[in-house]
């Protein structure tokens, strides 16, 4: 081969060497400047939102068969432990409904029940009370005119709380202590009915019981010898108890329905019972005929 032909292709190779060279050269130097230089614009990432507790993880791509079947395991026991507090609570409601229903259904019957209790209980009462009377009366321990005969008495002498129109005490006692403690209007509380008591005075008209009972200056001996009545009437306003009672030296126990008696200081006038307003000497408003307070008392023992 030619010598000059040789060195001239020995030339090219030399230079295209130096070009590829060069070229990587300026290649590799642009991608670190590029790399060096801070991104234009680029928005900061956004933080990862945590799913919440109650939450089940959605299905990814890249879940296994296997976590597949976990989750819906896991919902399928949320959805029934979900179904069976359900059914308790109904449970529940449906229980407590019937419950609310059967004390509905049951509140007139007690109430009835607990009237008619209430007012045997104030017959039964009234009945001791005349026995009670009569055994104070029979004893002569009251004898405020010193003639030799007893007088009645009041709720305080007969069941021994305090000595009232006798020297002492009276004892034992002829009436229950429940009866010792007399309010401010004459009256004593018992199963559901107030209590009073009226005696005479030289009028005969019926004067109610002090708190600390009868002194001689409040009553006519004579007339308290012979004469004493006692009313009874419901306590509780709201009750819709309506039936009063009466009784006196007679030993007849009488009733008569009026609303107006009911409640603390509320019960009837002392002439209530009987045909002569003003007085509790007469006669009773028994067998179709009015009283005092325009009502018909009728006997009930």
């Amino acid at each position: 081969m030619d010598k000059n032909l040789l060195i001239g292709a020995a030339l090219a190779l030399v230079v295209t060497g130096v070009g590829v060279t060069v070229g990587f050269h300026l290649d590799h130097s642009r991608e670190e400047a590029m790399a060096s230089e801070p991104p234009l614009l680029q928005a900061e990432p956004e933080p990862a939102q945590k799913p919440p507790a109650n939450c089940v993880a959605p299905v990814l791509e890249g879940d296994t068969q296997a976590q597949i079947l976990q989750r819906l395991d896991r919902i399928e026991k949320a959805l029934q432990e979900l179904t069976e507090q359900q059914a308790a609570m109904s449970k529940r409601l449906a229980s407590a409904g019937e419950l609310l229903e059967f004390f509905n259904e049951m509140r007139p019957r007690l109430n009835r029940a607990r009237t008619r209790a209430n007012q045997s209980a104030a017959i039964a009462t009234m009945r001791n009370l005349i026995s009670a009377q009569a055994q104070m009366q029979a004893t002569g321990r009251i004898d405020t005119d010193r003639d030799g005969t007893g007088e009645f008495g009041g709720f305080i002498e007969l069941s021994g709380a305090a000595p009232g129109r006798m020297g002492t005490k009276l004892m034992p006692p002829v009436l229950s202590r429940a009866f010792s403690k007399v309010n401010e209007h004459g009256e004593v509380v018992r199963s559901g009915y107030h209590y009073r008591i009226y005696l005479p005075d030289s009028s005969g008209r019926g004067v109610q019981e002090p708190r600390n009972g009868y002194a001689a200056i409040d009553t006519e001996a004579d007339l308290a010898e012979t004469t004493w009545c006692a009313y009874a009437w419901p306590a509780d306003e709201k009750s819709g108890q309506t039936t009063v009672f009466f009784t006196n030296q007679s030993g007849d126990v009488f009733a008569t329905q009026d609303p107006r008696y009911r409640g603390p200081g509320k019960g009837p006038a002392a002439d209530a019972a009987f045909t002569q307003a003003g007085a509790i000497t007469g006669a009773v408003a028994a067998r179709g005929r009015k009283g005092a307070d325009g009502n018909v008392w009728k006997q009930v023992n």
